[in-house]
């Protein structure tokens, strides 16, 4: 009996320290990123989760500049794209229509079930517009995966002096070689823009959007895989 305790301590010990290795490994394999762009549709901003630079899900978000806004998440599985929802308002005022996509794909990246519906309206695809999505979504993912380390969206409020981004709760300096889209008055302005952290201030290197009010539009709740 002496000589069990010890051994099945052991056993215990070992397997814990191999579960933690794979959830560690597992962690530090997963990557996500943010990114925007200016489209001559609308502003698109991008948070892409990938593990092993496969791309595990997408969230597009796209304000229209006719008016309206919607959003798209792609979802993989072992390298392939499986499913794809989308849902918005597309126009605005009077013309304003309400948007919903849905689609699955197989293991083989053969479209399996669709639905699309505009307004009131159910108005399928055909299989060349599917995979349109589908080539869409592979398109997007080589494209984020190609952009420098270093620049992601930024968002939060401006004056000439400091920037207070999102979820912070304090403000830092910022610098660019680049001038704003609008001119910055001491009340603070809601801006999105590409730049990064540095240690004691911010580098914005690309104005993309400035708005007197706005939201800030917050990294998507994560599903497990």
């Amino acid at each position: 009996m002496n000589r069990i305790l010890p051994l099945l301590f052991s056993l215990f010990f070992l397997t814990s320290c191999a579960g933690w290795q794979g959830a560690a490994t597992s962690q530090v394999s997963q990557r996500t990123m943010s990114y925007a762009k200016s489209q001559s549709d609308g502003l698109h901003l991008y948070w892409l989760r990938t593990q092993m630079r496969k791309p595990q899900q997408l969230f597009e978000r796209v304000l229209l500049s006719q008016g309206g806004q919607y959003q798209s998440e792609y979802r993989w599985q072992d390298g392939v794209l499986r499913e794809v929802q989308r849902e918005g308002v597309i126009g605005s005022g009077e013309q304003a229509q309400t948007m919903r996509l849905h689609i699955r794909f197989g293991s083989e990246g053969q479209p399996l079930y669709q639905r699309y519906q505009r307004g009131d309206s159910v108005m399928p695809l055909s299989e060349a517009e599917l995979l349109q999505v589908r080539d869409y979504a592979e398109m997007l993912v080589a494209w984020l995966q190609e952009q420098p380390s270093g620049d992601r969206l930024i968002q939060g409020y401006i004056t000439p002096q400091s920037f207070a981004p999102c979820g912070a709760d304090r403000s830092w300096p910022w610098q660019s070689e680049f001038l704003p889209q609008q001119a910055l008055s001491e009340t603070p302005q809601f801006v999105l823009a590409l730049g990064h952290k540095r240690i004691q201030d911010y580098q914005i290197n690309q104005w993309l959007y400035q708005a007197a009010h706005g939201d800030c539009f917050y990294e998507p709740t994560w599903q497990k895989q």
